[in-house]
């Protein structure tokens, strides 16, 4: 970073699209406002940042670290706390060389780290916590930081209030722009219901074998009542492409999608995982969800869409309970009921906030920036 440049700072974190992307959308605001920022990613060997940050043009420094919060995998966590010192000796060498107004943590393998080095050297640190239930990490890193950067109501119980900022999910500017000021009503008399099916990049196998075995059960009955589109992903797409056959007249299926605004608009309904980056641009779009968390050893998915069936604007359907007859009780619900749906898709406007990357860049800028 150039010292004459008028605010420098680091954001930490990644591992995966869901911590990556809103902090790339913090840094495109950043520049927005102050074009001679200098931004900074540190990310982790293991993560996707790698293959995510080469196409745009942020630098990015790396440091080996890898997760924790799954369950079970006692060796591999072993592994990521045997390389701690390395990355802790890392991170102190990153900041010595790029000597930041501010490091903001993002969540992801490198976040940790980084941020409680930052903090002990007495850098000004900040986290962003995306999910209702905050993870331990960033539990622990609430104690060292000036500002948390919040999504959920629910999370503000575990910071100190004059740290907490409750701002929202950064969105990238396509999602902002093209996220429709006003939906049009379903109405099961006019067409069908259009359901968008989605596990995430990489696709989830339980959810694409459950709303198969579905549709296959019944699929006269469907075929007449909803269109689907179904990113399976890479690992289940040719198996699925087989099994899907006959039934391409109302179900489009992809192994990717990479316009997701494009469907966004077209959907009624979602059934998806509960990363908050996703239930984000799902009310942005005022798509009501049919949740069905990752698990996980902190359970943050399913506090996510706990907070969305608590306010009347998803479903959720654990993944131990997901069968093909649970799913069709959801779905059917909204078929039956227009007004259910329009009332859910009414209430998630405005839910979670749409401007949480503009937000974040002006109060860091009006705050840190030098004069």
């Amino acid at each position: 970073m150039n010292q004459k440049q008028s605010f420098n700072i680091i954001l930490a974190g990644g591992g995966t699209g869901g911590h990556i992307y809103p902090a790339l959308a913090i840094a495109q605001e950043i520049k927005k406002k102050n074009p001679q920022a200098g931004i900074v990613f540190v990310g982790s060997v293991y993560g996707l940042e790698s293959q995510i940050l080469p196409r745009y043009s942020f630098p990015l420094r790396l440091i080996s670290v890898g997760p924790l919060n799954f369950k079970g995998r006692w060796l591999e966590k072993l592994k990521t706390l045997l390389k701690m010192p390395e990355a802790f000796f890392h991170s102190v060498k990153i900041l010595n060389q790029e000597k930041p107004d501010y490091v903001l943590g993002m969540g992801g393998y490198a976040s940790g780290p980084m941020v409680l080095v930052a903090a002990f050297m007495g850098y000004p640190c900040g986290l962003w916590e995306p999910n209702a239930f905050p993870g331990l990490a960033n539990r622990i890193l609430g104690y060292f930081v000036k500002e948390c950067f919040l999504v959920f109501q629910e999370s503000e119980s575990f910071f100190s209030p004059s740290q907490v900022h409750r701002l929202g999910v950064p969105l990238r500017d396509e999602i902002v722009k093209r996220a429709s000021l006003e939906r049009i009503k379903f109405r099961a008399s006019d067409r069908k219901l259009h359901i968008f099916c989605f596990g995430g990049s990489q696709g989830s196998r339980v959810i694409n074998q459950t709303l198969f075995k579905m549709l296959q059960l019944k699929p006269d009955f469907w075929r007449q009542r909803i269109q689907v589109v179904h990113q399976i992903g890479p690992t289940d797409y040719q198996l699925m492409k087989n099994q899907y056959q006959g039934f391409d007249d109302f179900v489009e299926i992809h192994e990717f999608i990479s316009d997701m605004p494009k469907y966004y608009e077209w959907a009624d309904v979602a059934i998806c995982r509960g990363g908050a980056s996703t239930l984000a641009e799902l009310s942005a779009f005022q798509v009501p969800p049919i949740v069905i968390p990752l698990p996980a050893a902190d359970g943050h998915q399913e506090k996510n869409a706990q907070s969305f069936v608590d306010h009347q604007v998803g479903e959720m359907i654990l993944q131990k309970n997901l069968s093909p007859e649970a799913l069709e009780i959801k779905i059917s619900q909204w078929m039956n009921s227009p007004s259910l749906h329009d009332s859910m898709a009414s209430k998630l406007k405005g839910f979670l906030k749409l401007r949480a990357a503009e937000d974040i860049a002006d109060f860091l800028l009006e705050k840190y920036q030098k004069r």
